[in-house]
């Protein structure tokens, strides 16, 4: 998928949907889920980097959500917070 502005939804969307399903999926299928989310949030982070203002609040959010999913409730709230 190309790198522009118009596919941010679907990796942002992408990412939510996994995390959100890791949540109530056993271990097993959480973590293949959580896997799946993984180079979206990379995507976002290598855009937030050139670009944060555009893109920085929505890496922060996939970043809050994966770690709610992971069960890291510190980081979670950081990244809300942040």
């Amino acid at each position: 998928m190309r790198g522009d502005y118009k596919n941010v939804h679907v990796h942002v969307f992408r990412a939510l949907a996994s995390a959100w399903q890791a949540r109530t999926v056993p271990a097993a299928e959480a973590e293949a889920l959580l896997a799946q989310a993984r180079p979206c949030r990379d995507w976002l982070a290598a855009r937030a980097a050139d670009q944060p203002d555009n893109f920085l609040h929505l890496l922060r959010l996939v970043e809050a959500e994966l770690a709610w999913s992971c069960g890291d409730m510190r980081a979670a709230l950081a990244a809300f917070d942040a």
